[in-house]
Protein backbone atom coordinates (compact mmCIF):
# COMPACT_ATOMS: atom_id res chain seq x y z
CA UNK A 1 0.00 0.00 0.00
CA UNK A 2 2.90 2.43 0.82
CA UNK A 3 4.63 1.83 -1.71
CA UNK A 4 1.64 2.06 -4.50
CA UNK A 5 0.87 5.37 -2.87
CA UNK A 6 4.38 6.62 -3.06
CA UNK A 7 4.10 5.62 -6.76
CA UNK A 8 0.77 7.30 -7.37
CA UNK A 9 2.54 10.83 -5.44
CA UNK A 10 5.21 10.33 -7.85
CA UNK A 11 3.41 10.32 -11.30
CA UNK A 12 0.79 12.80 -10.07
CA UNK A 13 4.06 15.47 -9.58
CA UNK A 14 4.73 14.62 -12.89
CA UNK A 15 1.45 15.45 -13.97
CA UNK A 16 0.03 12.38 -15.34
CA UNK A 17 -3.65 12.17 -15.28
CA UNK A 18 -3.78 8.70 -13.63
CA UNK A 19 -7.83 8.20 -13.83
CA UNK A 20 -8.65 9.67 -16.90
CA UNK A 21 -8.57 5.98 -18.49
CA UNK A 22 -8.39 2.79 -17.26
CA UNK A 23 -5.28 1.55 -19.52
CA UNK A 24 -3.24 4.09 -18.13
CA UNK A 25 -3.34 2.41 -14.93
CA UNK A 26 -1.26 -0.65 -16.15
CA UNK A 27 1.14 -0.72 -13.83
CA UNK A 28 -1.65 -0.48 -11.08
CA UNK A 29 -3.85 -3.17 -12.16
CA UNK A 30 -3.48 -6.52 -9.82
CA UNK A 31 -3.36 -4.38 -7.01
CA UNK A 32 -6.52 -2.62 -7.82
CA UNK A 33 -7.53 -6.45 -8.56
CA UNK A 34 -6.65 -7.52 -5.76
CA UNK A 35 -7.84 -4.85 -3.27
CA UNK A 36 -11.59 -4.57 -5.21
CA UNK A 37 -12.07 -8.23 -4.02
CA UNK A 38 -11.90 -6.75 -0.12
CA UNK A 39 -15.56 -6.17 1.33
CA UNK A 40 -16.32 -2.43 2.80
CA UNK A 41 -19.91 -3.45 4.33
CA UNK A 42 -19.98 -3.36 8.32
CA UNK A 43 -16.30 -2.06 8.90
CA UNK A 44 -15.31 -1.69 12.62
CA UNK A 45 -14.48 2.08 11.62
CA UNK A 46 -13.93 5.02 14.39
CA UNK A 47 -16.34 6.98 12.70
CA UNK A 48 -15.24 10.67 14.70
CA UNK A 49 -11.77 9.54 12.45
CA UNK A 50 -13.52 9.74 9.45
CA UNK A 51 -12.69 13.55 8.13
CA UNK A 52 -9.10 12.93 9.36
CA UNK A 53 -8.43 9.75 7.67
CA UNK A 54 -9.99 11.77 4.51
CA UNK A 55 -7.57 15.12 5.04
CA UNK A 56 -4.67 13.05 5.56
CA UNK A 57 -5.10 10.84 2.50
CA UNK A 58 -5.67 14.33 0.50
CA UNK A 59 -2.38 15.76 1.56
CA UNK A 60 -0.67 13.15 1.50
CA UNK A 61 -1.31 12.95 -2.71
CA UNK A 62 -1.91 15.89 -3.28
CA UNK A 63 -5.23 16.06 -4.22
CA UNK A 64 -8.14 18.50 -3.51
CA UNK A 65 -10.98 18.48 -2.05
CA UNK A 66 -14.17 19.15 -3.67
CA UNK A 67 -17.10 18.82 -1.43
CA UNK A 68 -17.92 17.53 2.38
CA UNK A 69 -21.51 16.98 3.05
CA UNK A 70 -23.03 14.63 5.69
CA UNK A 71 -27.15 13.96 5.33
CA UNK A 72 -29.04 10.99 6.23
CA UNK A 73 -30.28 8.66 3.74
CA UNK A 74 -33.81 7.22 3.32
CA UNK A 75 -33.77 4.64 6.39
CA UNK A 76 -32.12 7.38 8.93
CA UNK A 77 -28.34 6.13 8.14
CA UNK A 78 -26.27 9.08 7.98
CA UNK A 79 -23.82 9.70 5.57
CA UNK A 80 -21.01 11.20 5.14
CA UNK A 81 -20.18 12.14 1.44
CA UNK A 82 -16.33 13.29 -0.58
CA UNK A 83 -16.00 14.68 -3.54
CA UNK A 84 -12.09 15.03 -4.35
CA UNK A 85 -9.77 14.61 -7.12
CA UNK A 86 -6.86 17.24 -8.70
CA UNK A 87 -6.49 19.67 -11.94
CA UNK A 88 -7.29 17.23 -14.60
CA UNK A 89 -8.25 14.64 -13.11
CA UNK A 90 -11.94 13.30 -12.52
CA UNK A 91 -13.48 13.54 -9.75
CA UNK A 92 -13.69 10.94 -7.03
CA UNK A 93 -17.12 10.36 -4.71
CA UNK A 94 -16.66 8.13 -2.00
CA UNK A 95 -19.99 7.57 0.81
CA UNK A 96 -18.89 6.48 4.53
CA UNK A 97 -22.85 5.19 5.26
CA UNK A 98 -22.96 5.27 9.21
CA UNK A 99 -24.93 2.05 9.69
CA UNK A 100 -27.43 1.83 12.42
CA UNK A 101 -25.35 -0.70 14.71
CA UNK A 102 -21.83 1.45 14.59
CA UNK A 103 -20.38 -0.11 11.79
CA UNK A 104 -19.55 1.65 8.76
CA UNK A 105 -20.20 1.07 5.06
CA UNK A 106 -17.97 2.32 2.32
CA UNK A 107 -19.30 3.23 -1.59
CA UNK A 108 -16.78 4.12 -3.81
CA UNK A 109 -18.32 3.57 -7.19
CA UNK A 110 -21.11 6.41 -6.85
CA UNK A 111 -18.76 9.24 -8.81
CA UNK A 112 -16.86 9.17 -11.96
CA UNK A 113 -13.27 7.63 -10.63
CA UNK A 114 -14.02 4.87 -9.25
CA UNK A 115 -10.02 3.45 -9.21
CA UNK A 116 -9.04 6.67 -6.96
CA UNK A 117 -12.11 6.14 -4.83
CA UNK A 118 -11.17 2.34 -4.22
CA UNK A 119 -8.11 3.61 -3.19
CA UNK A 120 -8.99 5.91 -0.51
CA UNK A 121 -11.43 3.38 0.60
CA UNK A 122 -8.41 0.94 1.05
CA UNK A 123 -6.67 3.37 2.80
CA UNK A 124 -9.31 3.89 5.23
CA UNK A 125 -9.88 0.67 5.71
CA UNK A 126 -6.45 -0.42 6.50
CA UNK A 127 -6.92 2.16 9.32
CA UNK A 128 -8.70 -0.34 11.34
CA UNK A 129 -6.84 -2.25 14.19
CA UNK A 130 -7.54 -6.03 12.64
CA UNK A 131 -7.98 -7.08 16.56
CA UNK A 132 -11.30 -4.58 15.99
CA UNK A 133 -13.15 -7.13 13.66
CA UNK A 134 -13.87 -9.39 16.58
CA UNK A 135 -17.37 -8.79 19.14
CA UNK A 136 -16.37 -8.71 22.89
CA UNK A 137 -17.56 -11.10 25.01
CA UNK A 138 -15.98 -10.36 28.44
CA UNK A 139 -16.65 -10.77 32.21
CA UNK A 140 -14.96 -8.69 34.97
CA UNK A 141 -15.18 -10.78 38.32
CA UNK A 142 -15.41 -9.80 41.80
CA UNK A 143 -16.96 -6.40 41.16
CA UNK A 144 -19.69 -5.04 43.82
CA UNK A 145 -22.65 -3.12 43.36
CA UNK A 146 -21.26 0.09 44.41
CA UNK A 147 -18.30 -0.59 42.12
CA UNK A 148 -20.90 -0.53 38.61
CA UNK A 149 -23.29 2.29 40.38
CA UNK A 150 -20.89 5.03 39.24
CA UNK A 151 -20.05 3.69 35.90
CA UNK A 152 -23.85 3.44 35.20
CA UNK A 153 -24.11 7.03 36.44
CA UNK A 154 -21.14 8.24 34.28
CA UNK A 155 -22.57 7.14 30.94
CA UNK A 156 -25.79 8.69 31.38
CA UNK A 157 -23.58 12.18 32.08
CA UNK A 158 -21.64 11.60 29.19
CA UNK A 159 -22.37 14.59 26.94
CA UNK A 160 -19.97 16.28 23.97
CA UNK A 161 -18.72 19.74 24.37
CA UNK A 162 -21.96 21.38 23.24
CA UNK A 163 -23.79 19.72 25.61
CA UNK A 164 -25.71 16.67 22.64
CA UNK A 165 -25.55 13.06 25.46
CA UNK A 166 -23.78 10.73 23.76
CA UNK A 167 -25.67 7.53 24.71
CA UNK A 168 -28.87 5.98 25.65
CA UNK A 169 -28.90 4.38 28.40
CA UNK A 170 -31.82 1.50 28.67
CA UNK A 171 -32.68 -0.72 31.82
CA UNK A 172 -33.67 -4.17 30.39
CA UNK A 173 -33.85 -6.06 33.01
CA UNK A 174 -33.53 -5.54 36.80
CA UNK A 175 -34.70 -8.13 39.33
CA UNK A 176 -32.56 -9.66 42.44
CA UNK A 177 -29.91 -11.14 40.63
CA UNK A 178 -29.38 -9.34 37.50
CA UNK A 179 -29.46 -5.68 36.20
CA UNK A 180 -29.26 -5.33 32.81
CA UNK A 181 -28.60 -1.89 30.83
CA UNK A 182 -28.10 -1.80 26.96
CA UNK A 183 -25.87 1.55 26.32
CA UNK A 184 -26.37 3.06 23.05
CA UNK A 185 -24.29 5.82 21.14
CA UNK A 186 -26.31 8.36 19.97
CA UNK A 187 -24.16 9.54 17.51
CA UNK A 188 -22.80 6.66 15.99
CA UNK A 189 -25.23 3.77 16.80
CA UNK A 190 -23.53 1.23 18.10
CA UNK A 191 -23.90 -0.14 21.24
CA UNK A 192 -23.21 -2.52 23.87
CA UNK A 193 -25.12 -5.20 26.53
CA UNK A 194 -24.23 -4.91 30.66
CA UNK A 195 -25.34 -7.11 32.82
CA UNK A 196 -24.36 -7.44 36.42
CA UNK A 197 -24.76 -10.32 38.42
CA UNK A 198 -25.50 -9.04 42.09
CA UNK A 199 -24.90 -12.05 43.46
CA UNK A 200 -22.46 -13.51 41.26
CA UNK A 201 -20.60 -9.98 41.48
CA UNK A 202 -19.23 -10.18 38.10
CA UNK A 203 -19.84 -7.86 35.06
CA UNK A 204 -20.65 -9.28 31.17
CA UNK A 205 -19.78 -7.05 28.49
CA UNK A 206 -21.08 -8.16 25.21
CA UNK A 207 -20.85 -5.69 21.57
CA UNK A 208 -18.53 -4.22 19.06
CA UNK A 209 -15.30 -2.57 20.24
CA UNK A 210 -16.67 0.91 18.80
CA UNK A 211 -17.59 4.15 20.18
CA UNK A 212 -19.73 3.48 23.21
CA UNK A 213 -16.77 0.57 24.13
CA UNK A 214 -13.51 3.26 24.23
CA UNK A 215 -15.49 5.78 26.43
CA UNK A 216 -16.51 2.79 28.68
CA UNK A 217 -12.89 1.09 29.04
CA UNK A 218 -12.40 5.00 29.89
CA UNK A 219 -15.07 4.83 32.94
CA UNK A 220 -14.04 1.75 34.07
CA UNK A 221 -10.01 2.50 34.60
CA UNK A 222 -11.57 4.54 37.55
CA UNK A 223 -13.01 1.15 39.28
CA UNK A 224 -10.77 -1.51 38.19
CA UNK A 225 -8.05 -3.22 39.42
CA UNK A 226 -4.86 -3.94 37.92
CA UNK A 227 -5.87 -6.62 36.17
CA UNK A 228 -9.21 -5.63 35.26
CA UNK A 229 -7.26 -2.62 33.12
CA UNK A 230 -5.49 -5.17 31.47
CA UNK A 231 -8.60 -7.08 30.57
CA UNK A 232 -10.39 -4.06 29.28
CA UNK A 233 -6.94 -2.50 27.39
CA UNK A 234 -6.34 -5.95 25.72
CA UNK A 235 -9.86 -6.42 25.15
CA UNK A 236 -9.01 -9.92 27.11
CA UNK A 237 -11.36 -12.81 28.72
CA UNK A 238 -9.98 -15.36 30.82
CA UNK A 239 -9.79 -17.97 27.95
CA UNK A 240 -8.39 -15.47 25.42
CA UNK A 241 -5.77 -13.20 24.99
CA UNK A 242 -5.49 -10.58 22.30
CA UNK A 243 -2.92 -7.80 21.15
CA UNK A 244 -3.32 -4.54 23.26
CA UNK A 245 -5.66 -2.15 21.50
CA UNK A 246 -3.56 0.34 20.48
CA UNK A 247 -6.92 2.75 20.14
CA UNK A 248 -8.47 1.73 23.47
CA UNK A 249 -4.60 2.65 24.65
CA UNK A 250 -4.51 5.98 23.30
CA UNK A 251 -7.81 6.41 23.98
CA UNK A 252 -7.32 6.19 27.43
CA UNK A 253 -3.79 8.10 27.79
CA UNK A 254 -5.65 10.96 25.97
CA UNK A 255 -8.63 11.37 28.76
CA UNK A 256 -6.58 11.03 31.84
CA UNK A 257 -3.78 13.30 30.61
CA UNK A 258 -5.47 15.97 28.69
CA UNK A 259 -2.59 18.35 28.93
CA UNK A 260 -0.05 16.26 28.16
CA UNK A 261 -1.24 15.07 24.50
CA UNK A 262 -2.55 18.84 24.03
CA UNK A 263 0.93 20.44 24.66
CA UNK A 264 3.82 17.67 24.63
CA UNK A 265 5.76 16.59 21.70
CA UNK A 266 5.32 14.02 19.70
CA UNK A 267 7.59 11.93 20.88
CA UNK A 268 6.99 12.17 24.15
CA UNK A 269 3.90 10.94 23.41
CA UNK A 270 4.96 8.19 21.56
CA UNK A 271 6.82 6.86 24.70
CA UNK A 272 3.88 6.98 26.98
CA UNK A 273 1.78 5.18 24.42
CA UNK A 274 4.20 2.42 24.07
CA UNK A 275 4.97 2.19 27.41
CA UNK A 276 1.24 1.73 28.00
CA UNK A 277 0.67 -0.63 25.47
CA UNK A 278 4.23 -2.60 26.42
CA UNK A 279 3.22 -3.24 30.24
CA UNK A 280 -0.03 -4.33 29.69
CA UNK A 281 1.41 -6.83 26.97
CA UNK A 282 3.71 -8.08 29.35
CA UNK A 283 4.52 -11.69 30.32
CA UNK A 284 4.59 -12.76 34.09
CA UNK A 285 8.54 -11.89 34.80
CA UNK A 286 10.66 -12.13 37.85
CA UNK A 287 11.96 -8.46 37.38
CA UNK A 288 9.50 -5.55 36.32
CA UNK A 289 11.98 -2.70 36.23
CA UNK A 290 12.61 -2.75 32.20
CA UNK A 291 8.51 -1.60 32.09
CA UNK A 292 9.64 1.81 33.63
CA UNK A 293 11.86 2.93 31.10
CA UNK A 294 9.97 4.26 28.28
CA UNK A 295 7.51 6.64 30.74
CA UNK A 296 10.80 7.50 32.95
CA UNK A 297 12.51 8.61 29.21
CA UNK A 298 9.39 10.74 28.27
CA UNK A 299 10.02 12.38 31.48
CA UNK A 300 13.20 13.02 31.15
CA UNK A 301 11.92 14.56 27.63
CA UNK A 302 9.22 16.39 29.41
CA UNK A 303 11.43 17.93 31.74
CA UNK A 304 13.82 19.38 29.34
CA UNK A 305 10.89 20.43 26.99
CA UNK A 306 9.25 22.21 29.89
CA UNK A 307 13.03 24.12 30.59
CA UNK A 308 13.66 25.04 26.45
CA UNK A 309 10.11 26.41 26.38
CA UNK A 310 11.87 29.05 28.63
CA UNK A 311 15.12 29.26 26.71
CA UNK A 312 16.97 27.39 29.02
CA UNK A 313 18.95 24.45 27.97
CA UNK A 314 21.53 22.25 30.35
CA UNK A 315 23.74 21.65 27.01
CA UNK A 316 24.86 25.63 28.36
CA UNK A 317 25.26 24.64 31.84
CA UNK A 318 27.92 22.26 31.68
CA UNK A 319 31.62 22.26 29.99
CA UNK A 320 31.24 19.76 27.64
CA UNK A 321 27.97 20.95 26.01
CA UNK A 322 26.29 17.50 26.72
CA UNK A 323 22.49 17.40 28.12
CA UNK A 324 22.27 16.67 31.91
CA UNK A 325 19.36 17.52 33.40
CA UNK A 326 21.26 17.38 37.03
CA UNK A 327 23.17 20.88 36.44
CA UNK A 328 19.51 22.38 36.34
CA UNK A 329 18.82 21.66 40.07
CA UNK A 330 20.50 22.23 43.54
CA UNK A 331 20.77 19.18 46.26
CA UNK A 332 19.23 20.11 49.73
CA UNK A 333 20.13 19.21 53.00
CA UNK A 334 17.38 16.28 53.11
CA UNK A 335 18.85 14.60 49.36
CA UNK A 336 15.91 15.97 47.35
CA UNK A 337 16.58 19.11 44.97
CA UNK A 338 15.42 22.12 44.08
CA UNK A 339 15.33 24.25 40.24
CA UNK A 340 18.62 26.48 41.02
CA UNK A 341 17.54 29.94 41.97
CA UNK A 342 18.18 31.80 38.65
CA UNK A 343 16.50 29.60 36.59
CA UNK A 344 13.40 30.45 38.94
CA UNK A 345 13.36 33.79 38.48
CA UNK A 346 13.33 33.61 34.35
CA UNK A 347 10.41 31.04 34.84
CA UNK A 348 8.49 32.68 36.99
CA UNK A 349 5.39 30.21 37.92
CA UNK A 350 5.33 28.96 41.24
CA UNK A 351 3.24 26.18 40.06
CA UNK A 352 5.68 25.20 37.06
CA UNK A 353 8.85 25.41 39.01
CA UNK A 354 7.03 22.75 41.60
CA UNK A 355 6.11 20.73 38.52
CA UNK A 356 9.79 20.54 37.70
CA UNK A 357 11.14 20.08 40.91
CA UNK A 358 8.70 17.08 41.58
CA UNK A 359 9.54 15.54 38.30
CA UNK A 360 12.84 15.35 39.01
CA UNK A 361 13.01 14.31 42.51
CA UNK A 362 10.64 11.31 41.10
CA UNK A 363 13.18 10.78 38.03
CA UNK A 364 16.45 11.42 39.34
CA UNK A 365 14.84 8.85 42.75
CA UNK A 366 13.95 6.25 40.15
CA UNK A 367 16.30 6.27 37.50
CA UNK A 368 19.94 5.25 38.95
CA UNK A 369 18.29 2.40 41.28
CA UNK A 370 16.53 1.15 38.72
CA UNK A 371 19.20 1.45 35.40
CA UNK A 372 22.19 0.77 37.63
CA UNK A 373 23.32 -2.42 38.70
CA UNK A 374 24.95 -2.22 42.64
CA UNK A 375 28.38 -3.98 42.79
CA UNK A 376 27.11 -5.91 45.28
CA UNK A 377 24.58 -7.44 42.43
CA UNK A 378 22.25 -9.02 45.24
CA UNK A 379 21.80 -5.37 46.84
CA UNK A 380 20.85 -4.24 43.39
CA UNK A 381 17.06 -2.65 42.75
CA UNK A 382 14.19 -5.17 41.07
CA UNK A 383 10.45 -4.93 40.99
CA UNK A 384 9.02 -8.25 41.78
CA UNK A 385 5.34 -7.48 40.85
CA UNK A 386 3.52 -6.29 37.62
CA UNK A 387 1.48 -4.08 40.03
CA UNK A 388 4.23 -2.20 41.97
CA UNK A 389 5.48 -1.61 38.61
CA UNK A 390 2.07 0.27 37.30
CA UNK A 391 1.91 2.02 40.40
CA UNK A 392 5.22 3.92 39.67
CA UNK A 393 4.54 4.20 36.03
CA UNK A 394 0.87 5.92 37.22
CA UNK A 395 2.99 8.22 39.14
CA UNK A 396 5.15 9.30 36.67
CA UNK A 397 2.93 10.58 33.99
CA UNK A 398 1.27 12.12 36.38
CA UNK A 399 4.66 14.28 36.88
CA UNK A 400 4.37 14.84 33.36
CA UNK A 401 0.83 15.30 33.05
CA UNK A 402 1.50 18.63 36.01
CA UNK A 403 4.63 19.60 33.60
CA UNK A 404 2.29 20.05 30.72
CA UNK A 405 -0.82 21.57 32.45
CA UNK A 406 1.50 24.58 33.26
CA UNK A 407 3.74 24.87 30.87
CA UNK A 408 3.29 27.57 28.63
CA UNK A 409 1.81 26.75 25.15
CA UNK A 410 3.69 27.08 21.57
CA UNK A 411 3.73 24.87 18.71
CA UNK A 412 6.28 21.88 18.21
Amino acid sequence: MIQFLEKLRSLFRQGISLFYYPYQLIGFTPYLKGITQMPYKSLPLAQEMIDGYVAEFIDANDLRLDDHREFESGNGCTIQRYTFGRASVPSALIDFICNGDGTTTIHYKTGKNHELGLVLAEFVKSKINPNEFESIEMTLQDLRETDVEPLFVALRGDSYPGGEKMFNCCVEQDNATLIQFRISSLRHKDHLVLKFYRTAHKLQIQGKPLFTYKRLSFHLIDILDLWGIEKILNRRDETKQEMVSVPVAEHFLKEHYPHTFQKAPEPIKKLMLSGLCVSLASPKMVDYSMLLYPDLRALEGALHDCLSAFGLYSSNFTDAGDSRLGVMYKRKADETFSLASQHVTIIQSKELVEALEEGYNHYSGKRHPLFHMNEQLIFSYCISDLGTALTLITDTKKCIEKLYQFRPHDSH
